[in-house]
């Protein structure tokens, strides 16, 4: 799967009013990050959309349930959202 772009969203989830605009970097910068285990790949799109094609060992969590659902990601890791 290709994607053109990756919303940073680490801090902003634990606490939106932080960054007015969260961080973006391109797949290959975001590579390595997950390779070493400093972050974490988060699939927020539906689960038909996750099941029919997502990015390999992205976590997946529907952009409407990702409130409710912090407890299930690392505190310690960037968390890298994609929706593309």
């Amino acid at each position: 799967m290709n994607f053109r772009a990756l919303l940073l969203i680490g801090v902003a989830l634990a606490a939106p009013a932080f960054a007015a605009e969260p961080a973006r970097m391109t797949a290959e910068e975001l590579k390595p990050l997950v390779d070493s285990g400093q972050a974490v790949l988060l699939d927020v799109r539906s689960a038909p959309a996750f099941q029919s094609e997502h990015a390999e060992g992205a976590r997946h969590i529907p952009l409407d349930e990702v409130g409710k659902r912090l407890g299930e990601l690392p505190k310690d890791k960037l968390i890298a959202a994609y929706c593309t």
